[in-house]
């Protein structure tokens, strides 16, 4: 009995074994990319549709080196989103994605796009279409990506499911969730740039204004731009060497007018769950 016993359980510790070395090989085998693109269509802050972001996921137990982005929209017609072309003498800037890894591309907008020394008038047209294939060129050659699944919550009106989401003010770019954002009341922003370049950015509330002004008591209409860069440079003077650069932005109504634009009214939502 216990031979049997002994027997079936190194049986299993063999297939358990056996199936553990079979996915593993698998995972390591070949290369498996997921994309999500995020396209910009033409609008009256941008003359040239885009794409401003791309999201990569590492779908093996190996890192991959990708060297471009293509959109094939048929046999012979491709769409560079990167453009690293290892023709050129240019160095490529490999984008290195580790096992189960995941990356973020931010991409600014083009002022054209061109096929060798001819611009490409109509790729307004291009963008309205379904991209069914984008073709990466990595460490393991052509690789045809698959999709991004990104999982969010039900949307239903009809089941009353509702998705709260945070408005943000973000400065310093590129935008991300993780860019800095303006507090809710914050008065002014100031962005100091030193002569080698480092950018410091601080944020002024009410109490800040009341101590650079030397002011128990401030008005909402009367501390100006002016007032505050000018305290500024009188109490920060040590901190500003010569060649360095002050703005001081009124961020109120920059908050004004976005709460103002908002398309949509307000509403008290019963947090206690039934």
């Amino acid at each position: 009995m216990w031979n049997l016993i002994i027997s079936l359980t190194a049986l299993f510790a063999a297939v358990a074994s056996a199936i553990y070395t079979i996915r593993t090989f698998y995972l390591k085998k070949d290369c498996k990319v997921a994309v999500q693109l995020r396209r910009i269509l033409m609008s009256s802050d941008n003359i040239e549709p885009y794409v401003s972001q791309i999201l990569l996921e590492n779908r093996k137990d190996k890192e991959v080196a990708v060297y471009n982005i293509y959109v094939q929209i048929n046999e012979v017609l491709y769409l560079d989103l990167l453009h690293q072309n290892s023709n050129c003498n240019s160095p490529i800037k490999s984008i290195l994605l580790p096992p189960f890894g995941v990356k973020i591309i931010n991409l600014g907008p083009p002022i054209a796009y061109k096929n060798g020394m001819v611009r490409v008038d109509n790729v307004d047209e291009l963008f309205k279409e379904k991209w069914d294939n984008i073709v990466l060129s990595t460490n393991y050659g052509k690789v045809i990506a698959e999709s991004v699944t990104i999982w969010e919550p039900p949307y239903s009106r009809q089941d009353n499911t509702k998705i709260i989401y945070p408005i943000h003010l973000h400065y310093g770019g590129p935008y991300t969730y993780e860019s800095p954002s303006i507090h809710s009341n914050t008065r002014f922003l100031v962005t100091i740039t030193y002569p080698d370049g480092r950018k410091q950015n601080q944020q002024l509330f009410d109490y800040d204004l009341r101590e650079l002004l030397k002011s128990e008591q401030l008005s909402e209409d009367l501390v100006t731009v002016e007032q505050v860069k000018k305290a500024i440079m009188e109490n920060w003077k040590d901190q500003l060497y010569d060649g360095t650069n002050l703005q001081v932005y009124d961020v109120r109504n920059t908050i004004d007018e976005k709460r103002k634009n908002t398309p949509f009214g307000v509403e008290t939502i019963d947090w206690h769950l039934s």
